[in-house]
């Protein structure tokens, strides 16, 4: 049922007009590094996006146990920016794109790989409205 939903929804956000950020690559660089490169096809906001990866249980089903979450900072992005690169370590790492240096980002996992299964997934969405609330202890 949950990746039913899942699927659904990520149908449902691919088909969307307004769509402004696209993964274009998922993997490992050739210094070993795993990262995400995205495309931007408009100017906007990078905190209105977030990624996560699934994970899997011991039979093939998806799982909500340990998963990876990164949400992007707020930092506008314009068209001509294009590309953004999102590394899954800590390190001081850098991307470029046709020489160019790109806006790049890390998830700070330490000693961590996220892709290292062969039915790893990543997520891309977009996030529409957030509510927060402080936590209360009940009395």
């Amino acid at each position: 049922m949950l990746e039913d939903d899942l699927n659904n929804f990520i149908k449902l956000m691919s088909s969307s007009k307004e769509k402004k950020m696209v993964m274009k690559k998922v993997g490992k660089n050739t210094n070993e590094k795993e990262r995400i490169l995205f495309y931007a096809t408009a100017g906007t906001n990078l905190n209105d996006y977030a990624v996560y990866d699934t994970t899997y249980d011991e039979n093939g089903n998806i799982s909500n146990k340990l998963r990876h979450f990164y949400r992007f900072p707020a930092n506008e992005i314009m068209k001509e920016d294009g590309y953004v690169c999102l590394f899954v370590d800590n390190s001081n790492s850098f991307a470029t794109m046709n020489g160019q240096r790109i806006k790049t980002f890390h998830m700070n996992l330490e000693n961590e790989t996220i892709f290292n299964k062969d039915l790893d997934k990543v997520y891309l969405i977009k996030i529409a409205e957030t509510q927060k609330k402080s936590v209360e202890e009940d009395k």
